[in-house]
């Protein structure tokens, strides 16, 4: 077992800063790119063909769930406006939301 002194108020290093600082400047990890202009390692991701249509294909899902530029503009208008702060706006909503969140009558 190997122990070390410390001297009073230093942390000691531990094993893995201690290989950094003696590994040589131009080591890097395995598998790491080629270092960058900077020096330092550049990580990279690839993506297959499928993860890539996956992503494309919930962009377009998104897109056209989304509100139309003009309504989203009216809302914008209205929450500056205060009009959502009114309680007669605020009952409606909380309606809407409650029949949005209940469960299907079973028949």
């Amino acid at each position: 077992m190997d122990i070390r002194s410390t001297s009073s108020g230093t942390t000691p290093k531990t094993q893995a800063q201690r290989a950094r600082d003696t590994a040589p400047a131009n080591a890097s990890r395995p598998g790491a790119s080629p270092p960058a202009a900077g020096g330092a390692p550049v990580d990279r991701v690839e993506l297959s063909p499928e993860a890539r249509e996956l992503n494309a294909r919930a962009a377009r899902d998104a897109a056209a769930d989304g509100l139309p530029a003009d309504r989203l503009a009216a809302i914008a208008e209205r929450l500056r406006s205060g009009y959502y702060d009114r309680p007669d706006v605020v009952e409606r909503m909380l309606a809407r939301l409650s029949d949005e969140f209940r469960a299907p009558s079973q028949g």
